[in-house]
């Protein structure tokens, strides 16, 4: 699955030996606009089993004096087993996939459940949230360190229930620029988090 240069969405099949077999089909936007507002794809999200793929679809409409206006944000959820595609109802960001499970950011962090009918679920006490694992998100907490006055970020991993594990702390200024508006990730097997510590 890949976003082409127009904002789409596309899967094509890929062969072991790197060879493409078939074309590649458009699966997305799923949402619908009204000319002259058009949607395009961002931000593309896939399980570690690859069954899910989660996406960012953004309304734009033009306007002559500011350029493109964002009108609506939404995330859509597609499951490759049943090549079925909703549009959730949030306007959060999606994290990543903990497992089968879409988890997104907002005022709170949540994940998507389906049952008994589908819907979010607030993940208690869990910060700003740079990834996800199979059990959880990993989020940062940010502190001062003392007389020093140095701040500090904890990268932790949070479990759905709420309960943290401490990753490590890095001083803000000495190590890097603030933890949590980087970009991280978790290997698909959930063994490895990945670190942006600076641009």
């Amino acid at each position: 699955a890949y976003i082409t240069e127009s904002g789409a969405l596309d899967v094509v099949a890929v062969m072991s030996d790197g060879s493409l077999s078939g074309s590649p089909q458009q699966i997305g936007p799923v949402t619908k606009a009204a000319a002259p507002e058009s949607v395009s794809v961002s931000y593309l999200f896939v399980s570690g089993d690859e069954r899910w793929l989660a996406w960012v679809e953004t309304t734009t409409k033009p306007n002559a004096m500011y350029g493109p206006q964002e009108v609506a944000t939404h995330v859509a959820l597609r499951d490759n087993v049943d090549n079925t595609t909703q549009v959730l109802p949030t306007s959060d960001w999606p994290v990543g996939f903990s497992g089968d499970t879409l988890v997104v950011a907002g005022h709170s962090i949540k994940r998507w459940v389906t049952t008994p009918t589908p819907h979010f679920v607030k993940i208690p006490d869990a910060a700003p949230a740079v990834a996800a694992y199979p059990k959880g998100v990993v989020d940062v907490t940010t502190s001062l360190a003392g007389k020093s006055q140095i701040e500090s970020d904890h990268l932790r991993l949070t479990t759905f229930a709420g309960h943290h594990t401490l990753l490590h702390h890095y001083d803000v200024g000495k190590d890097y620029r603030s933890l949590a508006y980087n970009s991280d990730a978790v290997s698909p097997d959930g063994k490895y988090v990945v670190v942006e510590r600076g641009n």
